[in-house]
C-alpha cells in the first residue's frame, strides 16, 4: 500500500468521524477504508467508476444569520457546495479540498503553519477549515464515468461575506445565499441536510486557517 493511500485512509478514521458526524457517517468511512484497500473504491475518477470526491460547505456570518457559498453547476443545473474529484497530485483529502475551494470560490486555504507570506497573514477576514469531515456519504451518480461518489465533506467559516470568484468552467456562478432563503434549484439533499450539517461544524477542533485569496476583490 502506498504512503499516499495510507494517508487518505487515515483521514477517513471512523472514530474521529463518529465524534464529528455520528455513527452512520463513521460506518460509511469504515466501508470506504476497506474498499480502498481492496480496490473496490478508487481515489481517481480515471481508475474506476466508484471513487472518492471532496467538498466544502463554505459558511459566512454568525449562527443567527449564516450564509453559504453555493455554485451553480452547469451540468446538473443545481446549486451546490464547492467540491469535486481528486486529482493525481492531491496529496490528501485536505489538500484536495484546499484546491477545490481555491478553484471554485477564489478563497485561498492554508495550513496555518507559519509558512505563508506576510501579506497573507491571518487577519479579521480569516476563516477556519474543519480538520475533520462533517459528513461522509455515498451518492449514486449513474453516468458512464461516475457510477458512485463517496463524498467527504469538510466545512469552512469566514466571519463575513468576501467576494467570490470561480475559475472552474463547470461552475456558471458562485454566490452567497442566506440559509433561510436558498435559491430555486438548490440540490434537494443539500436543502434537506443543511441544518444538520451546520450543527456539526462546531464539533471539530484544532482548526486550520483559510484566508481570502489575495487577488480577489474583498470590497
Amino acid at each position: 500500500m502506498s504512503e499516499r493511500l495510507r494517508g487518505l485512509m487515515s483521514e477517513l478514521d471512523p472514530d474521529r468521524i463518529r465524534r464529528t458526524a455520528g455513527d452512520a457517517d463513521a460506518s460509511v468511512a469504515s466501508v470506504a477504508q476497506d474498499d480502498l484497500r481492496s480496490g473496490a473504491l478508487t481515489v481517481l475518477r480515471a481508475d474506476g467508476v466508484r471513487h472518492l470526491t471532496v467538498s466544502c460547505l463554505l459558511v459566512a456570518g454568525d449562527d443567527r444569520s449564516p450564509f453559504v457559498a453555493l455554485g451553480l453547476h452547469t451540468k446538473s443545473g443545481q446549486w451546490r457546495q464547492v467540491g469535486g474529484h481528486l486529482e493525481a497530485d492531491d496529496a490528501s483529502l485536505r489538500a484536495a479540498v484546499v484546491r477545490e475551494v481555491r478553484e471554485e470560490s477564489g478563497i485561498e486555504a492554508c495550513d496555518g503553519d507559519g509558512s505563508d507570506d506576510e501579506d497573507e497573514a491571518v487577519d479579521s477576514r480569516d476563516a477556519v477549515l474543519s480538520p475533520a469531515p462533517i459528513t461522509v456519504r455515498e451518492f449514486t451518480v449513474g453516468t458512464r464515468d461516475c457510477a458512485t461518489h463517496v463524498d467527504v465533506l469538510f466545512a469552512a467559516h469566514v466571519p463575513e461575506r468576501v467576494a467570490l470568484q470561480t475559475l472552474d468552467a463547470g461552475i456558471a456562478r458562485i454566490e452567497w445565499w442566506s440559509v433561510s432563503t436558498l435559491p430555486d434549484g438548490t440540490a434537494p439533499d443539500l436543502r434537506r441536510d443543511l441544518p444538520q450539517l451546520l450543527s456539526r461544524i462546531g464539533r471539530s477542533s484544532a482548526p486550520t486557517d483559510v484566508t481570502p485569496h489575495r487577488h480577489a476583490d474583498r470590497s
